[in-house]
């Protein structure tokens, strides 16, 4: 059947030929992805030695996606975040509440929870679990970086979370008012 379609292409190759331009562009383009192809035979991509954990409620149920949404929306930080990260040469693994009581931790130099105070993304009532908030009080007194993008704590424990973690929600008004202009 291919072999029957690539045939039948042959019958038209001389509708281009009084275009070069066309020509030598598809040729350009079908080099490219040779040497793509070759590439991808040769082995994986390079990456950083950084492993980044992205932690909401879903975890690996739900990874790379937004709730169904796959366009730009303003309401949904973690949506930039994936963007950025995959384009980026990290192992990224998505991890929910759970898996912070049952994983270990030091795999990951960095964990990123992003989201609205009190929603399912930035972790909603799992904040409340002493446990969570101990397993990654741990894990970045050795040195994990938590990283964490607009309210990431519900605000029934941010003040319990924020003294764990060191997590000032005031810091980035403060940072922002001491701003040096560029």
């Amino acid at each position: 059947m291919i072999l029957q379609s690539v045939c039948a292409l042959e019958e038209f190759v001389h509708l281009v030929e009084a275009f070069p331009d066309f020509v030598s562009g598809i040729a350009a383009l079908a080099d490219e992805f040779r040497m793509i192809k070759g590439l991808l035979e040769e082995g994986a991509p390079a990456k950083h030695p950084v492993c980044v954990a992205v932690l909401h409620t879903w975890g690996g149920l739900r990874p790379w996606t937004l709730s169904g949404h796959f366009h730009e929306t303003y309401m949904h930080d973690l949506i930039h975040i994936s963007e950025a990260l995959a384009g980026l040469p990290f192992d990224v693994t998505f991890l929910n509440f759970t898996d912070v009581k049952t994983r270990n931790l030091s795999q990951y130099q960095v964990i990123i929870n992003a989201g609205r105070a009190g929603t399912a993304w930035s972790g909603g009532s799992a904040w409340a679990d002493d446990e969570i908030v101990e397993r990654l009080t741990e894990w970045t007194a050795r040195g994990g970086v938590f990283l964490g993008v607009n309210e990431p704590l519900s605000a029934k424990c941010a003040h319990l979370c924020g003294d764990h973690l060191h997590i000032s929600q005031k810091m980035a008004k403060r940072v922002l008012r001491n701003r040096v202009p560029a």
